[in-house]
Parts: C-alpha cells; structure tokens; sequence
C-alpha cells in the first residue's frame, strides 16, 4: 500500500508525552468549564435573590397604597357628613386644621361645586373661586357615581402651582343629583414614601403608574425630582406586561433613564393602579462580578500550576526518551557484534509487543476520563438540564467535537496496540478489494466535500484479496483522512486497487506537501 500522506518514526515516549499533553488540556478545560459555570451560577441566583426581594417590595408598596386610599375614603366620609350638616356655613381651612385624620396625608383638601368652581379649600379661608370644572378628575364624575375614588393623572395644581395627584369622590345630593366633588390633592410621592430611597439602591426607584401607563410618582436615591418623569406614558413590553398580568417581572432598560432594571410589579387590590419596583441590574451584580474575579484568579492559578506541571513532564519524558536513543544505539552495536540476525529480530518483536501493550492500556486508561468530558459537554450543549448562554453552548459543542475527534484517534491507536499485541485475531476471508475503497472513500466524503477536494476512485474490475476486510478498510481509512487533511483547499485525492499475480496493490495519492 502507497500513500503521500506525512508518516514518521516515533520517538520512544512520543505518544505517551502527547498523551499526557491532551489529558492535561482536557483538565484545564474542564476546569475552566467548571470555573465559568460556578461563576454564571453565581450571577444567576444573584438575579433570583433580587426578583424575589423586589416581588416583596410592590407586595408591601401595593398594601401601602391600599390602606392610604382607605384613609383618605374614610377622611372624605368624614368631610362628606361634616359639609352636608354644616351647610352654607362649612369653614373647611378650619375643619382641616381640627381633623387628625388628614393631618398626616400631606395634602391638601377642596371641594368643587357642580358647576366646576372650587367652593372651599383647606389652603386659606374662604371661598378661592378657582375652576376646575376642564379637569379629567371632576369630568369623570359628571356620568354617574360608582362610589369609587378616583386618581387622577400627575397634573399641575393651580392653586399650589406644583405637581400633584388629585384624589377626588363624586357627592350627591339627597334626590341623587350631582351636588360636586370632594378633591384631596397629594404630593405625587406620598403613595410610595414608605422606605427611604437608599434602601433600594443607588439606581434602584419605585413609582405608581396607572393601567392609563401614566406614570403617577416615581422615587429613587439618584433621582431629581424635577426630572422624575411624571405624566410619562408608559409603552413596550413592560407596559404590556403590566397591562396583562397582575404582577411579573421584567428584565430591561428604563424608558425614562435608560438604566437597565430588574422591574417587579404587582396591582394595587382594588385599584386600577400598579406600584413598580426596579432594582439596578449591574449595582446587583456587583458582589458576583467580585466574586468572580475570584473564582477566575483561583482558577488561573491552578492552570499555571497544571501547565508547570505538564512542561515538567514533558522535558523529563523528552530526556528519557534522548537517553533510550542512545541506549537503543549502544545496544544496537553490542548486539551487532555478538548477536546474529535472528535474536535481533526477536529482540524487536518483544520490543513491539511491549510498546503495543503499553499504548493499548494507556489508550484504555485514558478513555475514561475523555468519555466523562464528551458525556459532560454532550449535556451542555443539548441544554439537558436547562438553558445556558449561546456563548457557552458554542464552547460546549467545540469541547464535544473536539473530545469525538480525540477518542477516535483513542481508537485507532487501540485497535492497532490490540492488532500489534495480539489481542485480536484476523478473520481471513476473500472479498473484493471495491469493498475497503468505498467504505474509505464514504468515511471522508463530508470532510472532503467541506475542503472542496475532488475524491477519485479507480479498482480494477475483480480485483479480490484474501485478508481480514475490517483491518484493510482500517488502514484505508487511516490513509485516506491523512490524505485530505494535508491537501490544500480544492486539491484532490486518489484511491485505487490493481491486481498483481495474486495480490492486490493499493494506493493512496494526493497533491499535498507530502514528508519535507
């Protein structure tokens, strides 16, 4: 058999020395793997602790926010009884100052007649003469009264002339006709003033919006309140997910500031309004992204380590291997002078044997771990267990193919360590010699056709051999591999058999550089 392919002697230790080579990567990859993996583990339950930590935030905003619209339907019961029993002579700048119930609601108290104008209000005595008959929070209560508050959209106060959160209930008179509207306006962020801003997070903020996607109020430690975007009309997939669900979480950056936002929201219970939480995603990422700075210098560490460790074993297995040179060639000398041909001979085939059996276990030993590599990067890359980056699934399927393309080279220098052993027994039978070129020739069809090499294949019609058929496929399929993965791009391979008196003559040739 011929082929153009690169073939070489082996230094003794060659392949143990590119053994432990390829064991010590497989280590170093496999460490790293395990490295990132605890670092991207790290992140993600960093992650988790703080949606659960910004889902119990908008439970207690949202609990929050109910109990003080409580308050203020309950002050405005008071305030309802008060007026309609005073009548005309209703002094509400007095009745505000004497009431406890609405001394902490940081507001301040009106009440509109139905024609629009303001009747009373708690900011100075007697009668302001205000309108506010144009307001979305009186409109709504001329169709009808539901009974409910209402609140109202961040507007500009004009008595006060700042941001407010009108909170208003429509009243009746006894015959159930519209006699006005009983108006508490708010500081935009008293409905969510429960903790202090720090206790959030620099970037952390917590605002009111409505199903309108009004934003009411908005707080933050790094937010001024003049640029706290209120009347915003909240839009995309946050707004929607608000819209559709009655507490979620989103993972995005703001619409108001651009930072990006781990947003918790949940519904206030019995109001068309939604308290949202967002926790500053790379501020939570800090400790991790600490620890993993760790994790990677621990990790870098031990591969400096394991990487000295394997040059030291290499230079001692290269130094062996010089001094077994020489010791082959003085014993090569002594055995020519007193030892004749045939005991040469035997001295070689024990010598091969032991070289055989040698690389025959190393070959098994080390299968086991390379097996345990290809299963570990196999789950990985079909995401078994969960979903990982596309990132770290292109380097799983990089470590899968690598470790099959190792374990196949595992394999043949097995079956030869076997073969040269005598652990396997040739079954000798005739067949045609087409058999092995074509199953060669299938072997590296898709190598060929990715390197655009041009596969020939010329046998001689009825050309049979009497040998063992899988060893002769083998060793056509080792040439052939060698053969296109030294031709250059768009070259060509040829393969052919001939018959020669009773033997078959194979060969393998291909336009690469060949042995320099």
């Amino acid at each position: 058999m011929e082929a153009s392919g690169r073939t070489a002697a082996a230094r003794p230790g060659t392949g143990f020395r590119n053994s432990i080579i390829a064991a010590g990567a497989a280590l170093i990859v496999l460490i790293w793997a395990a490295a990132l993996a605890l670092v991207w583990s790290e992140r993600v339950d960093a992650v988790h602790d703080a949606e659960r930590n910004a889902l119990n935030l908008t439970l207690a905003f949202s609990e929050q926010i109910a109990r003080s619209l409580t308050g203020i339907n309950e002050a405005m019961d008071f305030l309802e009884a008060d007026y309609k029993r005073s009548g005309a002579a209703f002094d509400l700048y007095d009745w505000a100052k004497r009431q406890r119930t609405v001394a902490g609601l940081e507001s301040h108290i009106s009440i509109a007649g139905p024609d629009g104008y303001l009747k009373a209000t708690s900011l100075v005595p007697g009668v302001p003469g205000v309108y506010i008959g144009d307001r979305e929070h009186f409109r709504v209560h001329l169709s009808g009264n539901s009974g409910m508050l209402y609140v109202s959209k961040p507007v500009i106060g004009r008595q006060t002339k700042q941001w407010t959160i009108e909170v208003t209930r429509r009243m009746d008179n006894p015959d159930g006709s519209f006699a006005g509207v009983l108006v508490f306006a708010l500081d935009p962020s008293y409905l969510i003033r429960l903790y202090e801003p720090a206790d959030l997070g620099q970037a952390g903020t917590v605002a009111l919006v409505g199903l309108d996607g009004v934003l009411r109020a908005r707080l933050g430690a790094e937010i001024d309140p003049a640029k706290a975007g209120l009347g915003t009309v909240f839009k995309g997939p946050l707004f929607t997910s608000i819209s559709e669900n009655e507490s979620g979480i989103q993972i995005l950056p703001s619409g108001i500031d651009g930072i990006k936002r781990i947003f918790a929201y949940r519904r206030v219970p019995g109001y068309p309004l939604d308290v949202v939480v967002g926790l500053g995603y790379d501020e939570l990422l800090v400790k991790p992204n600490r620890a993993a700075r760790r994790i990677l210098a621990v990790t870098g560490f031990a591969t400096a380590v394991l990487a000295l460790l394997m040059i030291y074993l290499v230079v001692e297995i290269n130094r062996r291997s010089r001094r077994e040179l020489e010791l082959a060639a003085e014993r090569t000398k002594l055995e020519a002078a007193n030892r004749d041909l045939e005991l040469s001979r035997n001295a070689a085939e024990a010598a091969s044997r032991a070289k055989s059996e040698f690389l025959a276990n190393m070959s098994h030993e080390l299968r086991t771990p390379l097996n345990a590599i290809i299963g570990f990067s196999d789950v990985m890359r079909t995401e078994t267990l969960g979903p990982i980056a596309p990132k770290y699934r292109d380097y799983a399927c990089g470590i899968f193919d690598s470790g099959g393309s190792l374990l196949r080279v595992f394999d043949d220098v097995l079956a030869m360590s076997n073969l040269e052993s005598g652990r396997i027994q040739l079954r000798y039978q005739k067949f045609p010699a087409a058999e092995a070129v074509e199953a060669a020739v299938a072997d590296v069809a898709d190598f060929a056709r990715d390197k655009e090499i041009a596969l020939s294949v010329e046998v001689e019609e009825g050309a049979s051999i009497n040998a063992d058929s899988a060893a002769v496929a083998r060793v056509l399929t080792t040439l052939m591999r060698n053969a296109v993965k030294f031709a250059p791009r768009g070259g060509s391979v040829s393969i052919g058999a001939q018959g020669f008196r009773e033997h078959v003559y194979f060969y393998v040739e291909d336009d690469g550089p060949g042995i320099p």
